[in-house]
């Protein structure tokens, strides 16, 4: 019998967003021999923003897990955050953090070339950042429902808007792209892109991602 995984419950949709999300994440083994998606975790401006890595589009996952496991075969894969327990999340740090931050990331960040950023052998993400207090007393019993800013989305909306009339309502459409399909696309984006490994920033707040309709990579301003 295939043990249980400690974070993975198919299927519960333990948020509400105006967007579909996910996440990046592997198979592991603590050291007390637990099974766990161990999920990739985002540094903040500072410490106490340390926190999930979320991605608003399927592509964008695919294209960070690939990118990943080319430098380090560590089996990542994308996962729909339905997928996963965010009680099981936040009860597993609320010891040793008084919040739980979230990074919601929608593209690539950019240097001035419009090369993108690959210093450390994983792409540099772009996004918002939404803390959520601990609750006390959760358990399975009770599970914590992540309610997410509708603000905050159509900030992410203002970011495309160049490209996209509605960004979000877009990738809704695309994110239901089969897992085999977006991982041809993935492939095609990757094979396209132009990364840097020098840890430069841009002089714009600029942000990139791979069209699938444009067959090209585009910035957001």
């Amino acid at each position: 019998m295939e043990k249980r995984l400690y974070f993975y419950s198919p299927g519960d949709n333990f948020y509400i967003a105006p967007l579909t999300l996910f996440v990046v994440a592997k198979h592991s083994v603590r050291e007390n021999g637990i099974h766990w998606l161990e999920p990739i975790w985002k540094a903040g401006p500072s410490g106490e923003d340390n926190g999930l890595s979320l991605f608003t589009s399927k592509l964008d996952a695919y294209i960070y897990a690939i990118t990943l496991n080319g430098y380090d075969k560590g089996g990542w894969a994308a996962y729909s955050f339905s997928d996963i327990s965010v009680t099981e999340m936040m009860i597993d740090v609320a010891t040793i953090q008084d919040k739980y931050s979230i990074h919601i990331n929608f593209g690539f960040a950019v240097d001035n070339e419009g090369k993108v950023l690959c210093p450390n052998e994983a792409l540099i993400t772009k996004g918002f950042v939404m803390s959520f207090p601990h609750e006390k007393g959760s358990s399975a019993l009770s599970p914590i429902i992540l309610k997410f800013s509708k603000e905050l989305f159509k900030e992410i909306n203002e970011y495309w808007v160049l490209h996209y009339r509605d960004y979000c309502k877009d990738l809704n459409i695309q994110n239901e792209i089969s897992n085999s399909d977006m991982h041809s696309f993935a492939s095609i984006a990757i094979s396209k892109m132009v990364i840097t490994t020098e840890n430069g920033r841009s002089d714009f707040d600029r942000v990139s991602r791979f069209s699938i309709n444009k067959n090209e990579w585009i910035i957001s301003i």
